[in-house]
């Protein structure tokens, strides 16, 4: 007895993606990817590895892409429900990051044993961030974040036949909304733009060149630091006059000076070291998995003789099954 069917989902799907420009297919392609990059933003250490410490992080963007996948379905107020998640658990996990200790202060949320913080209590903790504070000094994004908390909040707690979804879809079944689509859309571009520009500025190492990949091979550092493809990739969805704030704040702050520094002054790895590095963790990947399983995952990559090669030291180790 189901009015809005499952079927009335999937066309609506297939009509959103027809209705879309290739444009803005690509920028919600973008936001997400740009996102994703933030997670190799995210120190690891020793201390901080398997606490949950990133717990927050990933489920914001996870999500997103519900909130995505919501929107081409003509779900819109559920794009909004999960993009305020999106939104709040962003913000969560940079407020128990604010002094580097995340994971001591997450123990108690990450265990359900106590309430996720307040928006107020949110907000005042990123304040308490030095580059943060000044980014909220020099423009007016401390007002907008209170305000777009609030307002996704409002489709969570359906305040009125504004934030309903009946106001959204305009029928009593799933269909294409172009309004809908351009309002969930806009919110998604601005709540990832910002959440990006909050990451930045608590880590902003990430606005410094870091060639890991050419210093460190496979034996980079875990979280930390982004490759300058990731670092291009999420300077693109950050507006010009916002980017300019963000590599004054960043590009002057002492502790990431020094750190790409310490990056940079190291040599860059030699073609004989790469190779080295590659033999090591296949070496590494046929002891976990055996010399069938990795011939299956890697053999398109590989040329017969590193294969005759690699056989052999599973042979004479004893992986070869």
């Amino acid at each position: 007895m189901i009015i809005n069917t499952f079927e009335n989902i999937i066309n609506t799907r297939e009509v959103s993606l027809e209705s879309i420009s290739f444009e803005i297919k690509k920028r919600l392609d973008e936001l997400c990817s740009a996102y994703k990059a933030i997670m190799s933003l995210i120190p690891e250490d020793v201390n901080k590895l398997f606490s949950g410490h990133i717990f927050p992080y990933l489920e914001s963007y996870n999500e997103l892409e519900n909130s995505i996948n919501f929107l081409w379905c003509g779900l819109y107020k559920q794009a909004l429900i999960s993009l305020r998640s999106c939104f709040e658990l962003g913000l969560v996990y940079i407020y128990f990051d604010r002094s580097n200790d995340s994971e001591v202060k997450i123990q108690e949320w990450m265990h359900s044993l106590e309430d996720t913080p307040f928006r107020k209590k949110i907000i005042s903790g990123l304040s308490s961030i030095s580059n943060i504070d000044l980014f909220f000094y020099n423009t007016e994004y401390k007002i907008r974040i209170d305000y777009l908390y609030s307002e996704l909040s409002n489709y969570v707690h359906t305040c009125g036949y504004k934030y309903s979804i009946s106001k959204l879809n305009r029928s009593n079944i799933t269909v294409y909304n172009p309004d809908s689509f351009d309002l969930v859309e806009k919110y998604i571009e601005e709540i990832i733009t910002i959440l990006i520009m909050l990451f930045l500025l608590k880590y902003p190492i990430g606005m410094h060149f870091t060639p890991i990949d050419d210093k460190f091979g496979l034996n980079a550092p875990i979280g930390t630091f982004l490759q300058p493809d990731q670092a291009g990739l999420i300077k693109r969805v950050i507006p010009d006059r916002e980017l300019r704030i963000l590599e004054e704040i960043c590009l002057n702050d002492p502790s990431a000076l020094e750190l790409a520094k310490w990056v940079n002054s190291q040599p860059d790895l030699s073609a004989e070291e790469w190779e080295r590095q590659v033999r090591e963790e296949d070496k590494r990947e046929i002891s976990e998995f055996g010399f069938s399983k990795w011939l299956e995952l890697c053999s398109s990559n590989l040329g017969s003789d590193y294969k005759i090669e690699m056989k052999k030291w599973a042979i004479d180790n004893g992986y070869n099954k």
